[in-house]
């Protein structure tokens, strides 16, 4: 069974890493995404590493332990894809 906690910070994280790279979200999400969108810019104004914030939200979403469903699954294949085109920008 599916602990809806879990399975709704997924949704979170999920969320997060597609507003703060660009990433297209479903569109129910849309009013969502703006809230998450306007957070994370305050966030990146104060601590100006976004790179490092978008880690910190692809490792914890890495972490969740949740069985996600198919709509999931597809937009954190994408995310991934992402991560390893880009990854050369993410070494430090």
């Amino acid at each position: 069974m599916v602990d809806s906690t879990q399975f709704a910070q997924v949704e979170e994280q999920l969320l997060r890493i597609e507003a703060l790279k660009g990433l297209t979200s479903p569109e129910e999400l849309a009013q969502q995404r703006l809230q998450v969108q306007v957070n994370e810019l305050k966030l990146a104004l104060q601590n100006r590493d976004t790179n490092n914030h978008y880690l910190t939200h692809l490792f914890a979403l890495c972490t969740l332990p949740v069985q996600m469903n198919v709509q999931q699954e597809q937009r954190m294949h994408i995310i991934l894809e992402d991560y390893v085109s880009n990854f050369d920008n993410y070494r430090a």
